[in-house]
């Protein structure tokens, strides 16, 4: 198994938990990729999004680049582990078989489930039938050898009136929670345990816009969320004592906050952010070559400078921007629009153009050539220069 370590420039390193994300030390090895894995996400709405969000996958990428990681992205919205939203015009059953077909299509070596959230609106007397489904599903696909990995169940958010309490509703999102959590140990498959990455307790911001689907500040945490569940830590804050280094790649490969995010979690959120240890008191400037990156005395350095507009948090957006239009293409390829008159029971009337379906598959691989350049990350080597006049 295998910890990304820190760079061996960087003279100490504090992690602070952001408020949204819980930090924890890990009760066993984490979670191991192995090269060239295929990671095959599959679930509900909230996973659905993350096709456009792109901030799981694109932190995942990065965090282990070394992996060679390529995902593709089968969740459908309000879907259920009986294939419930793939039926379309056919039966259930149909829709169930559509859902396993398509997962043998992508051919996972790990497979990310993330359902339970709809299910459990059917309460104690409906988990024994969730449970047997989601069996059924996983007995279905246990041909492809994937190692499994479940998403745990976060609660619902309480927006208050005009939207229900979602006190009840939580107690069955418990239970569901749970019932996961057995069927993970069951399965010999990894449980992230996003209850306890994800916190609600605190004033700072909400992360759905009607207590269950996210936000993009929502996915943004979601994300990191799962890069804590998977075992791995999301540092937030760097320090140095060094004159010459370069940026930890775990610190600030990471996405800026996204534009919805609240004033509240701005100021809280601790990101590009880099605390330098002064041998000495005096003004310092941070330089990339003969740029001014900031400027600070000692005492602000100490306590940490926002580094906003660095060339590392622009190649993550370029790599982001890459995984979104990758997803795009997929997206076309296997959901293709007009799906009834090209696939289903109307193609008799616009059949021919799934000729042109397979014509994706070239513009994903493409893309994927730039995913795997951009999530390399290209590291600057910065200077801390003391500007004090009688230095």
């Amino acid at each position: 198994m295998h910890f990304q370590g820190f760079r061996v420039t960087v003279a100490c390193m504090a992690l602070l938990g952001a408020l949204a994300v819980g930090q924890r030390a890990a009760a066993e090895p984490p979670f191991a990729f192995e090269a060239n894995d295929r990671v095959v996400l599959l679930g509900a709405t909230n996973l659905e999004r993350e096709q456009t969000e792109g901030y799981l996958e694109t932190l995942l990428t990065a965090r282990f680049a070394d992996k060679n990681l390529t995902f593709r992205n089968l969740s459908w919205a309000g879907d259920t582990v009986f294939g419930d939203s793939r039926a379309g015009f056919d039966t259930a059953k149909e829709g169930f078989e559509h859902m396993v077909k398509q997962v043998h299509d992508a051919k996972p070596t790990v497979l990310m489930l993330n359902f339970g959230q709809n299910e459990a609106y059917g309460g104690e007397a409906g988990l024994a039938e969730f449970l047997a489904g989601y069996n059924t599903l996983l007995d279905a696909l246990a041909d492809t050898k994937a190692v499994l990995v479940f998403w745990g169940l976060p609660l619902l958010e309480n927006h208050g009136h005009p939207l229900p309490d979602s006190g009840a509703q939580n107690e069955n999102v418990a239970l569901y929670d749970n019932a996961i959590r057995e069927l993970a140990k069951a399965r010999g498959g990894w449980f992230i345990d996003i209850q306890d990455s994800i916190r609600y307790t605190r004033p700072v911001a909400s992360l759905t816009d009607n207590n269950i689907h996210f936000t993009n500040y929502g996915h943004w945490i979601f994300a990191q969320a799962t890069l804590v569940g998977l075992g791995y830590e999301a540092p937030r804050f760097m320090a140095h004592g060094l004159r010459n280094f370069t940026m930890a790649p775990e610190v600030f490969f990471t996405a800026p906050l996204p534009e919805d995010a609240p004033e509240a979690a701005a100021n809280e959120e601790v990101l590009h952010r880099l605390r330098y240890v002064a041998g000495m008191e005096g003004n310092y400037q941070l330089m990339l070559e003969d740029k001014v990156v900031a400027e600070a005395d000692s005492v602000a350095w100490g306590k940490g400078i926002d580094l906003p507009g660095l060339s590392e948090i622009d190649q993550f957006e370029a790599l982001r921007a890459a995984v979104i239009e990758k997803n795009r293409l997929f997206f076309n390829e296997w959901r293709p629009q007009n799906h009834t008159y090209i696939l289903g029971f109307r193609k008799h009337e616009q059949g021919q153009y799934a000729a042109e379906i397979p014509m994706y598959v070239p513009l994903v691989e493409a893309e994927e050539v730039k995913i795997a350049a951009l999530s390399q990350p290209k590291l600057a080597n910065y200077t801390m220069n003391r500007v004090d006049a009688d230095q």
